[in-house]
């Protein structure tokens, strides 16, 4: 165990680090490849960190917190996107933004008192199926099979309700909620859309979809170009055949 905590320590230290100096070099870098270059490093590194523990528990952690969350980040601030910009005031909320998963709330809403009744209904449902959860050799199979889906969803929207409630009391701005009642979705893309792990969509919206989306309107006229110059010769190929033919 004493091996894990100076991994934490160096880990931490090192994260502290590179995260400092995103704050401070690569802002003064303008936007584009050439800032994805001077972070790259960084990502290097941050996808190497966790290595640093044997225990499964912190190694998964730690992955998931710096090589997913920090460099999809880092990544979407190379182009001036993300929760990393407009860039944070302070190098605190600069890493608070990098590692933790919340981003600052777009467009503020009225306080939704109805959510603020539900959240501690479902805390209480949570405390209920953990102690159903001790009795599990006596459940059904089919009770199990749709119990451990609400048992997961109830969890993270617990943890991530709490983290969101602290880092908005320690940072003193609003932050966007991670989950929109998914239990209320109509369709399916209103589930993955709209209500299921926000943060995680905006992320992978702005880093694979708006990128995919642009290289494809751009490569369009190409596209076009090549169907053309494809039905052009298809066309002359059908009738060299029935010239052909008709000369045999």
């Amino acid at each position: 165990m004493e091996e894990e905590i100076k991994s934490l320590i160096n880990v931490g230290f090192l994260t502290i680090i590179s995260v400092s100096y995103c704050y401070c070099l690569p802002p003064r870098i303008k936007s584009g490849v050439l800032r994805l270059l001077s972070i790259f490093p960084v990502c290097v590194l941050l996808v190497v960190l966790p290595l640093f523990f044997s225990f499964s528990i912190f190694t998964s952690t730690t992955a998931f917190f710096l090589s997913a969350i920090a460099n999809s980040r880092l990544i979407l601030f190379s182009f001036d996107q993300g929760p990393l910009f407009p860039l944070p005031s302070n190098l605190f909320r600069f890493t608070c933004f990098t590692c933790f998963p919340i981003q600052r709330q777009q467009n503020p809403k009225s306080q939704d008192h109805l959510s603020t009744y539900v959240f501690p209904v479902k805390i209480a449902i949570f405390v209920v199926l953990l102690y159903v959860h001790n009795d599990i050799q006596n459940l059904p199979p089919t009770f199990l099979l749709c119990l451990h889906p609400l048992y997961v969803y109830l969890l993270l929207e617990i943890l991530l309700t709490l983290l969101r409630i602290l880092m908005t009391i320690i940072l003193g701005c609003d932050l966007e909620p991670h989950f929109h009642e998914p239990y209320l979705a109509t369709s399916l893309q209103d589930f993955w859309g709209r209500r299921w792990n926000l943060i995680v969509s905006a992320s992978l919206r702005a880093i694979v979809y708006t990128p995919v989306r642009r290289v494809c309107q751009r490569g369009k006229s190409l596209y076009s170009f090549s169907y053309m110059e494809f039905a052009r010769w298809r066309k002359w190929q059908r009738r060299g055949r029935r010239l052909y033919g008709g000369g045999r």
